[in-house]
């Protein structure tokens, strides 16, 4: 049958012996879940945590004043190599002072097309 019981409808089953409320009795909708308060089963909302949240790559989930954020991860120092580098056509990358940089490419006999009886030769570096 129903009854009243703290002003709420409650169905309560018919038995001689009347039976504790517990949160057994109780279901919750999602984002909640059952807490006793003065001896009566209630619905409270769960307090948000890092399991509901999904971070991004390089970021981690932390409880920042009660609820949960992305932190950047603190990525490690590692030197610049020429493989951060895209360098333009004409030109490559080389290590200078610990830098990668892009500078020309030497000249060479490999981007020259000579005319038929004629060789190329590199003189003093040209």
């Amino acid at each position: 049958t129903c009854h009243m019981v703290n002003g709420q409808p409650r169905c309560v089953q018919i038995k001689m012996s009347i039976k504790r409320p517990s949160c057994r009795d109780l279901h919750c909708p999602q984002g909640t879940s059952c807490q006793m308060t003065n001896g009566q089963p209630r619905c409270v909302h769960d307090q948000p945590s890092c399991q509901d949240v999904q971070c991004p790559q390089e970021s981690s989930c932390q409880m920042v004043n009660g609820q949960p954020r992305c932190v950047q991860l603190k990525t490690s120092i590692r030197i610049p190599s020429c493989g951060d580098l895209h360098c333009p056509q004409g030109t490559s990358c080389q290590m200078t002072n610990g830098w990668p940089q892009c500078v020309h490419d030497p000249p060479s006999c490999h981007d020259i097309h000579c005319s038929k009886g004629f060789i190329c030769h590199m003189v003093n570096g040209w």
